[in-house]
This record gives C-alpha cells, sequence and structure tokens, in this order.
C-alpha cells in the first residue's frame, strides 16, 4: 500500500492510515518502509518509527520513553497495543514471556536441547560431562542447578 502523499489537504493521520493494515490479531501493520524491524513514517520534516508516531498522533503527545507493544509485533501501530515503559519494563516483557536468549536459545551455546536433557538425567560423573562436551566443569553443575 502506497499511503496518501502529503498535501495541503492530508493531516499526518490521514497518511499513517494509508500505511496501515488490519490483521486477525487486531494488530494495524505499518506496510511502508522499514529500518530493522519498525516501520518508518516521515512527519513533522523527520523519520519516526512508524509506531512512536501512531502513539504521537493518538494521545497528542510524544511517548515517555520506550513503547512496549503488548501484541509483541514491531510493526503494530495500534495504539490500544501500545504502552509506555521503561527498557527495564521492556526486557521483563521479553523474560515473562520467553523470548530472551537463555540457555539453549543463545546462538553462542554450544549444547541442544538434547545435550541438555541428557546432563540432567545422567548419573555420569561433572567432570566426565565436561570431558564429553569439552566444557567447563563449572559449565556442567550451572546446567544442573538450573534445573
Amino acid at each position: 500500500m502506497a499511503g496518501l502523499k502529503k498535501t495541503d489537504k492530508t493531516s499526518n493521520s490521514e497518511r499513517l492510515a494509508g500505511f496501515l493494515k488490519e490483521t486477525p490479531g487486531g494488530c494495524l501493520e505499518f506496510q511502508g518502509g522499514r529500518v530493522h524491524k519498525y516501520g518508518v513514517f516521515w512527519m513533522n520534516g523527520k523519520n519516526h518509527r512508524a509506531h512512536r508516531a501512531a502513539f504521537e498522533l493518538h494521545h497528542g503527545r510524544e511517548p515517555n520513553g520506550i513503547l512496549l507493544h503488548t501484541c509483541d509485533n514491531p510493526l503494530c501501530c495500534n495504539p490500544s497495543h501500545l504502552s509506555e515503559g521503561t527498557q527495564s519494563d521492556n526486557m521483563a516483557d521479553m523474560v515473562r514471556k520467553g523470548r530472551s536468549l537463555k540457555g539453549v536459545r543463545n546462538p553462542m551455546c554450544k549444547f541442544t536441547e538434547e545435550d541438555v536433557a541428557f546432563i540432567l538425567t545422567s548419573t555420569m560423573k561433572v567432570k566426565d560431562l565436561a570431558a564429553k562436551f569439552g566444557v567447563s566443569r563449572h559449565t556442567i553443575s550451572n546446567w544442573r542447578r538450573k534445573q
């Protein structure tokens, strides 16, 4: 969708609405340009992240701090899916929803899910498991402590 071109007769709200497409989950997904995974919208002489522009146009003010997406959709511009928060709030939300890269989800992790299951159920000594997987004893102990 191309959106509306800026003229004297089109408001920022009308232009933004031209870039939005409603999804079955109630998100208003931005269909225009993107930087990383967020939409970018030209407003008042500069680029804004589309969800921040939507918040500002809806509430009549810039957001305080960062905006959290309750829907976890970075392209969503639905003001009812956006809430103000801090970076700490955002990180806590990520952990609570299981999106953090801890454990085997971390790209630097040397273990598969099967490896971890083996470590947790094995009766082998820590030193033997460490040798088997090529890691320190401390690493094996840490995995066993997490269970």
